[in-house]
């Protein structure tokens, strides 16, 4: 029991030398998570997101977007009600959006 004891006094001693290097900006975090994260970051993701809208004279309205993103570089936003097919994409540098399925013969182009 004695041995036991003093094993953890040890471990309590050691563990905060050995803990992880304090990050004290977002800029230090992001730079830790893709050090560690580099080869195993995921490449696919979907989520939901529910968003408020506030018009010019203050009203808001709620909606539900439903997002897909493909790394590095895509992003498709799906408008509730689906079945209306409305939704914007990001990909190649590029945003398209959608209206009722078909794509708006508008494109914007992203400056690098």
């Amino acid at each position: 029991m004695r041995y036991f004891r003093g094993l953890v006094c040890l471990m309590f001693l050691i563990a905060p030398a050995t803990s992880a290097a304090k990050i004290n900006t977002t800029e230090e975090l992001v730079a830790a998570m893709q050090k560690k994260y580099a080869k195993t970051w995921y490449r696919t993701a979907t989520f939901v997101q529910k968003t408020t809208n506030i018009d010019t004279d203050g009203n808001k309205k709620g909606e539900t977007w439903y997002e897909a993103m493909s790394l590095p570089g895509s992003l498709r936003i799906d408008f509730t009600p689906i079945k209306d097919g409305n939704g914007i994409l990001f990909t190649d540098r590029k945003l398209f959006s959608f209206k009722g399925g078909k794509a708006i013969p508008r494109v914007i182009s992203f400056i690098r």
